[in-house]
Formats: C-alpha cells, sequence, structure tokens
C-alpha cells in the first residue's frame, strides 16, 4: 500500500468509521459481556486483529474493562505501530495517564493506562504477528479470561484459527466478537440491482473468501464472507456456548449525513472500485460474469449520488459473546 492509502486508509479507521461502529454495535450483547465480567476482578485479555485498538479502547471507554493485563496483535506493523498515539490522544481526552514501560520497537510496546482513583488500572502489551503464528510468539500464555476481536473473523481461516485461540482460553472464559461480517451490502438507491449483486459477491470472494495468508508450510486459504451468521455453530464446533447473539448492521441514512458518514461511504465505494478492477480480479469477474467497465462505472454511480447526498449504505453484521464450556 503506498503512503497516501495508507493515511487515507488510516483515516476510514480512525475518524470516519468508529462513529458507525460505535452506534452500530449491539447493546444487548455488549451488556451481557459487562454482566459476565462483573466481580471478576483483574482479568487477562487477548485482543486480535486490533487494527488501531478501537475495539479495545471502545471496551475500555465504557467501563466494561477497567482492570487486566492485554496481549494485543496485528498482521499489519504500520496499523499497530499507530495505536500507542491513539491511546495517549484517548487517554488525554478521558482523563487517563498514559505510562509508556517498553518501546523496544514501534510494533512491539508495553504501556499502562490508569487513573488517580484506580478503577482503571490496564497494562498492555502491543505487537505485530499473524493469528496462525500466535503459538510460536506468547506460547507460555494460558489462562485468558476474555477474547476480544472486532471486524477480525471474516478476515481468517476459522478452522485453524479457533483452536488456536481455544488453547489460550480457560475453562468458563469469554469469548466476544464484534463486527462479524455477514456477507450482504447494499448502496441504495441502484440502477441496476443485478449489477450490484454481482459487484457484492466479486467484492466478497476477493477481499474475504480467497484471501491467501502465507506460513511456513505455503498458502492457507482464509476468510468467510458469511461468517456473521455461522459464528454460532462455530462456536459449538469448539466447546463454547453462546451466551449472546444480535444484529450490529451498519446503517448510513441517504439524507442529512455526518461528515464521517460521507467520507465512510467514499472511500469504501473507492475502496470496492480498486478490490473489483484490479488485474488479479480478472478469474474471478469472469465467475461473476461482470466486466471493469460494469465496475466503474458502478463506482461512477455511486459517487455521484454520494455528491448529491442521494446514496445510502446497509452492511449486514453480527456480533456474538460466548462461554468456554469444556
Amino acid at each position: 500500500m503506498d503512503e497516501k492509502k495508507f493515511y487515507q486508509h488510516l483515516n476510514y479507521l480512525n475518524h470516519w468509521k468508529p462513529a458507525l461502529d460505535a452506534k452500530s454495535k449491539n447493546k444487548v450483547v455488549e451488556s451481557a459481556l459487562r454482566e459476565g465480567l462483573k466481580d471478576k476482578g483483574r482479568i487477562k485479555i487477548l485482543d486480535c486483529g486490533t487494527g488501531t485498538e478501537r475495539g479495545l479502547i471502545s471496551l475500555i471507554e465504557n467501563r466494561i474493562i477497567t482492570k487486566g493485563d492485554v496481549e494485543t496483535f496485528d498482521i499489519s506493523s504500520e496499523l499497530i505501530s499507530d495505536m500507542p498515539r491513539l491511546m495517549q490522544e484517548f487517554c488525554s481526552k478521558n482523563g487517563l495517564n498514559y505510562q509508556p514501560i517498553r518501546y523496544d520497537k514501534k510494533d512491539d510496546f508495553i504501556f499502562n493506562i490508569n487513573n488517580k482513583s484506580d478503577t482503571i488500572d490496564i497494562k498492555i502489551h502491543g505487537f505485530q504477528e499473524s493469528a496462525y503464528e500466535l503459538p510460536k510468539r506468547i506460547n507460555d500464555l494460558k489462562e485468558i479470561d476474555l477474547i476480544t476481536g472486532q471486524a477480525i473473523i471474516e478476515h481468517v481461516n476459522q478452522a485453524i484459527v479457533f483452536p488456536i485461540l481455544n488453547t489460550f482460553l480457560k475453562k468458563d472464559g469469554l469469548i466476544y466478537f464484534s463486527m462479524n461480517c455477514d456477507g450482504w451490502f447494499n448502496y441504495s438507491p441502484s440502477n441496476e440491482r443485478e449489477r450490484d449483486e454481482k459487484i457484492v459477491g466479486l467484492f466478497n470472494d476477493l477481499a474475504l473468501n480467497n484471501q491467501e495468508f502465507k506460513n511456513q508450510d505455503g498458502a492457507i486459504f482464509g476468510g468467510e464472507a458469511f461468517c456473521g451468521r455461522n459464528l454460532p455453530y462455530r462456536f459449538k464446533e469448539y466447546g463454547i456456548e453462546t451466551i449472546a447473539y444480535g444484529p450490529s448492521d451498519w446503517v448510513v441514512h441517504p439524507f442529512n449525513q455526518t461528515d464521517s458518514e460521507t467520507q465512510f461511504m467514499r472511500y469504501t465505494a473507492e475502496y470496492i472500485k480498486e478490490v473489483c478492477s484490479s488485474a488479479l480480479a480478472s478469474e474471478l469477474r469472469n465467475k461473476w460474469d461482470i466486466n471493469e467497465r460494469e465496475v466503474y462505472n458502478w463506482y461512477a454511480e455511486k459517487l455521484n449520488a454520494v455528491i448529491d447526498n442521494q446514496l445510502g449504505f446497509t452492511c449486514v453484521q453480527k456480533d456474538i459473546l460466548g462461554k468456554k464450556i469444556k
């Protein structure tokens, strides 16, 4: 990713997406997590695919996590490197102290956040790593009380990742995944619905279903566009009881949008256009019977509607909370 696109992506993650996440998260599932952690005292947490730590920040801001030791990782060195800056900003705005402990390199660091009343006391170790290689990095980490992840499960091969996570989670430990993609999004209004449905299928295949991850043994194909609806069944396979489950759909109304929502729409439409029109997408475009010109026409239609403040957006997602029972 070139520097300009990387900073556009950071703007998306840090400024345009968080407000939509905050109003979309399922409050029933979040409340069940709060109840499940009540009276547990200091806990061990594993935060997966953290990106820029927005999921964890939300849990701290809402006082769902107040005292604990956090291991948090992301496959992207660039994204996790921005986390200390974001956490310092969060602490400054919320009357918390940020105390660096170790900063060996930009993508491996430890810091504390706390307050004067000692109601918040959290130690965070952030580092770059793939979920597939996690046991080699923290193989001594056991008896985790809570595993969290936001918008991560659709990007991994669950048959590989769930057994890994299960080895870390203690019996009766909790696992909370928010913003899990459920395979369908829609920009409306649409002049050509059949074409738009093909774009959705093509994007799901390119960005999620056919992702390729490398390890020492070669390629691992992972990702699942419809992971949201399948997670309760995945949990059951691995001895996890579903406690709470519900929708966390992104919804942007076509009128009276906030600036963040408008920028979110512009960015996501451009990203979908770039993915679906790339040279690497040619084989899958044939599968979905759509050509490059149709992709550009789709983008031009959506961009003009955004400019005219006439475009709405819905993306189906699910939140889930489970408990390890065996």
